[in-house]
């Protein structure tokens, strides 16, 4: 059974290590049992970052209610982000990986507020209206086209493709649907009986080990597979350690040299 690596050329202007720190764009190819035929392809795609060159959840949440409305929100609850800020210090252990872990849970808390303040007893049938409207008509206007290519050529082979963001649900997946995914996986709201949002995630959000699991969950044992990731940041960490072709991208000017790359190793 074979084994190839390759590398691209690295581009560092940030310390080395963890996918959260490292400035550059690389790929490492380590293919398991790549002489094996009939070797399944299994290629998840990140969004926010990596298919897109920014966040896309506030742009969601100002297509919903509007940017005056959004800015008010954001005003009134900064000074509890602070608090959040605190509070996500204080749970995380110190250790190596604190400053991930503290990111993390600060982002997601500062996140939620947001959410409960544009959104909360909104009912699940508004929400999920907005979020096909603005798959529809905004989405694509953050995406990067060679990334979207890169998809294209993926789905041509005949790859089985995933996307999976810690973006909301509402969105994120009537995107994939229209795009061609086969699957997709993204953070879901919680909703009371009466089908309202109760300000709170179901269970938590899409991302690093969670993220990893919910692919697991769709895509079944990936152990007879060959697993593409791209992404971008420390939530795609875990899947990028998973992976046999590991694709870490930083900036749309990395689409091209990585699209040929990754091309030529498959």
């Amino acid at each position: 059974m074979g084994r190839g690596i390759s590398m691209v050329k690295r581009r560092s202007t940030g310390r080395k290590g963890a996918p959260g720190g490292d400035r550059s764009y690389l790929v490492v190819k380590m293919i398991r049992n790549r002489s094996e035929p009939g070797r399944d392809v299994v290629v998840v795609f990140d969004l926010d970052g990596t298919l897109t060159e920014r966040d896309t959840s506030l742009p969601f949440v100002a297509h919903a209610i509007g940017a005056r409305r959004l800015a008010v929100i954001v005003a009134a609850r900064s000074p509890l982000f602070l608090v959040d800020l605190l509070g996500a210090t204080r749970q995380e252990a110190v250790g190596p990986g604190l400053l991930g872990g503290v990111w993390h849970r600060w982002e997601s808390d500062v996140h939620r507020r947001i959410l409960d303040g544009a959104f909360r007893g909104a009912p699940r049938e508004k929400l999920v209206r907005r979020g096909n409207q603005f798959a529809h008509e905004e989405l694509d206007d953050f995406v990067t086209p060679e990334a979207v290519a890169q998809l294209r050529w993926h789905q041509a082979q005949g790859h089985l493709c995933v996307l999976a963001s810690a973006s909301l649900g509402v969105y994120v997946e009537p995107w994939a649907e229209r795009m061609g995914f086969d699957h997709a996986v993204a953070t879901s709201l919680a909703f009371d009986r009466e089908g309202h949002f109760s300000g709170r995630f179901d269970p938590e959000p899409c991302w690093g080990t969670e993220k990893l699991r919910r692919v697991q969950h769709v895509v079944g044992s990936l152990e007879d597979s060959t697993l593409v990731v791209y992404g971008n940041a420390r939530g795609d960490a875990a899947l990028l350690a998973a992976a046999d072709v590991p694709v870490l991208i930083r900036g749309a000017s990395a689409w091209t040299e990585v699209a040929a790359e990754v091309r030529g190793a498959l």
